[in-house]
């Protein structure tokens, strides 16, 4: 919501006073002309309303925006309003006029915020929009924006973002320096909605999303909007800039931007990479303090190297999480439900699959033998996601194993619960077979059993 505000009162200087570059100050009056808020404002806000004192089932919520955006909308007269819109809005009782224009797009940002689902985002924005712009260019531009916003907020990756518009909305064929030079003031979906798109899929930030639209010299407004409508989604805002665009709110239109927030609060899901960083820190956290049996050495190290391996074998950033995470439900008072509340199920339940029994109430030495035979039992059945994690911490071990070994000798099984070295290579080969059959003779594997023959000979 607040981006969408942003885009609207940074491009409201430059709608009919194009500019044809991104440097520029966001906020600075232009040609003696103040910023302002416009009606991109006003309807974003008034549908937000509309969806926020809705009931529950959505059922009447095209008449909820009906009455809010005319409520809303009349006390800013002034504003901007196109000229059908404004005769709709003034009016009592005129219905839908098959309008494609960019304004069922600019407003419609509040329906991925409130939205359980992808499906429920586009119902929403269905809703809204047909009250006016019910042709079809109008509710597919409506739609896209809602969309984009959608995944943003659920973390999904630009190109993930792009794909999905290309694949139901539109091509998104030319970049911004392609689109610049010839483009020029447009108020209809179909040459506002792509463009202010590809505005937010090639920024760096927030900002540059807003200086992205203004730049390509057309509905600056409006373009801003939709731009900063998804940016903020994907980014987050600056404190700054919120704090900036809040002054030019009066007391009713900022009342109903905070009461839309608390009643749906500004929680972006982790992008990608985020959940991973989150992550590491959790475990270093988790695991500070430790040392690696018998030597005054990080334990955190292990963990990281097993990251490292995993992530050479998949991209799933889960899988790689949960592989950092994999000792801290075991070896630390850290629980499942602790990792589930701050990563989420998927990665608690993979965590959980590596976790093994302990049996603390008997002495680890007798119940050593037990814990690896349901190991391998565990594993043999499991999905590929968990063996990855357990061949990271394994081909871990080995390399620890192996070091030591090289320095140590037969002396080195002294200082583990069980003592008998033939028993930890019947261990580590019962899982080199697994890991074998599940990612065959790849140079991890490859290393995995020449490390076995190294420590356990052939």
């Amino acid at each position: 919501m607040i981006g969408a505000i942003i885009g609207d009162i940074v491009g409201s200087v430059y709608e009919f006073d194009p500019i044809k570059t991104k440097s520029f100050a966001p906020f600075v009056p232009r040609r003696g002309n103040e910023c302002f808020f416009t009606d991109d404002t006003v309807m974003t806000i008034a549908v937000a309303r509309a969806i926020q004192t809705a009931k529950p089932d959505r059922s009447d919520l095209a008449e909820r925006a009906v009455e809010q955006m005319r409520a809303i909308g009349r006390n800013y007269p002034d504003c901007g309003y196109g000229g059908r819109f404004r005769q709709w809005m003034f009016s009592d009782d005129m219905g839908p006029y098959n309008s494609f224009g960019n304004g069922s797009a600019m407003r419609v940002s509040a329906a991925a915020w409130a939205a359980q689902s992808m499906k429920d985002a586009i119902a929403m924005s269905d809703l809204v929009t047909g009250v006016t712009h019910d042709h079809p260019e109008g509710m597919k531009g409506a739609r896209a924006v809602t969309a984009c916003v959608y995944l943003a907020l659920h973390g999904r990756t630009k190109d993930e973002i792009r794909d999905y518009v290309r694949q139901r909305f539109y091509p998104l064929d030319e970049t911004i320096d392609e689109i610049r030079p010839t483009y020029a003031f447009d108020e209809t979906c179909q040459n506002t909605v792509p463009q202010a798109i590809e505005c937010f899929l090639e920024a760096e930030s927030f900002e540059d999303a807003i200086r992205n639209a203004v730049s390509l010299g057309g509905d600056a407004d409006t373009l801003a909007a939709i731009a900063g409508s998804i940016a903020e989604a994907y980014f987050g805002v600056p404190a700054e800039l919120r704090k900036k665009a809040e002054r030019y709110l009066d007391a009713e239109l900022l009342g109903y931007l905070r009461e839309f927030e608390a009643a749906y609060p500004i929680v972006r899901k982790p992008q990608k990479g985020e959940k991973l960083e989150e992550a590491i820190r959790f475990a270093v956290d988790a695991h500070a303090g430790m040392k690696r049996k018998g030597k005054d050495r990080a334990y955190i190290l292990h963990p990281l190297e097993a990251m490292a391996i995993a992530a050479g074998l998949t991209e799933d950033e889960d899988v790689i999480a949960a592989a950092v995470l994999h000792d801290t439900v075991e070896d630390t008072d850290v629980t499942l439900r602790d990792v589930e509340k701050k990563f989420g199920k998927r990665v608690a339940l993979l965590v959980g699959a590596e976790t093994e029994n302990k049996r603390e109430e008997q002495p680890a030495a007798e119940t050593w033998e037990l814990r690896k035979r349901e190991t391998i039992g565990r594993l043999s059945n499991a999905a590929k996601d968990v063996k990855i994690i357990c061949f990271g911490d394994k081909l871990a071990n080995l390399r620890e194993l192996a070091r030591d070994y090289s320095k140590q000798g037969d002396a080195l099984w002294e200082r583990f619960n069980q003592k008998d070295k033939s028993r930890h290579g019947w261990y580590y080969r019962s899982l080199g077979e697994i890991f074998r059959r599940t990612f065959g003779p790849t140079a991890a594997v490859r290393e995995y059993e020449e490390l076995l023959r190294s420590i356990f000979g052939n």
